[in-house]
């Protein structure tokens, strides 16, 4: 859940900072409208990129090595004891 809100902030975000923008604009009397000219396809273009950077940082960003398997979160006892990286031994041919 969290992977899509992120992504669609992110993909939205462009629109948004328009819009902002665009009441700013509309009032101070620039022009009446922003939404008729508005540029879709660069703003689309935009948070689409940042979507794609998104999930490539995050991808990227991980903690343990090739070799290593995930535990995730669990309560035991009644106390969360955090996930954490169990480093497994080398194969043999990467020794």
């Amino acid at each position: 859940m969290r992977m899509f809100i992120e992504m669609t902030l992110l993909l939205f975000s462009p629109f948004i900072a328009y819009g902002v923008w665009g009441w700013f604009a509309v009032s101070r009397g620039r022009r009446k409208t922003i939404w008729d000219r508005a540029p879709f396809k660069l703003l689309s273009g935009i948070g689409l990129a940042m979507v794609i950077g998104l999930v490539g940082w995050q991808a990227s960003y991980r903690k343990g090595s090739a070799y290593s398997k995930w535990h995730p979160s669990e309560v035991i006892d009644g106390k969360l004891v955090p996930g954490y990286f169990e480093e497994l031994p080398l194969p043999e041919n990467k020794k």
